[in-house]
């Protein structure tokens, strides 16, 4: 997940300037956030986030005065949504899967379930 959180970073900073006019090398780096990393400022409640532009300096080798609230806010932002799309990306073939075998469906044919 952290590979899928940078590759939104680097569009917000190709795009929008999130970091300024000069996108960091570190964030073209493909690894360079790791999921860990994403966790860490998915969990920062903080309200000057500087855990997340702690992770952005470590992950991105952002330079102190190319990271502001208002860039670590659309970090922050961006890890939490990630997180739950994926978690729901995740869970809903499980789902159907438990549905289908609840309904006594077994590759999409139907075979008599023990009721219990």
């Amino acid at each position: 997940m952290g590979e899928i959180a940078r590759r939104i970073i680097l569009r917000l900073a190709e795009e929008g300037g999130l970091f300024g006019r000069r996108i960091p090398t570190g964030l073209q780096a493909q690894g360079s956030l790791t999921t860990p990393q994403m966790s860490k400022i998915d969990h920062d409640t903080s309200t000057d986030l500087l855990g997340t532009a702690d992770v952005l300096q470590e992950a991105f080798g952002l330079a102190v005065d190319q990271i502001t609230l208002e860039s670590t806010q659309v970090v922050r932002l961006t890890c939490p949504f990630l997180s739950s799309s994926m978690q729901s990306i995740l869970t809903s073939p499980n789902a159907c899967y438990y549905a289908m075998h609840r309904a006594g469906l077994k590759n999409g044919v139907m075979h008599s379930v023990k009721r219990t």
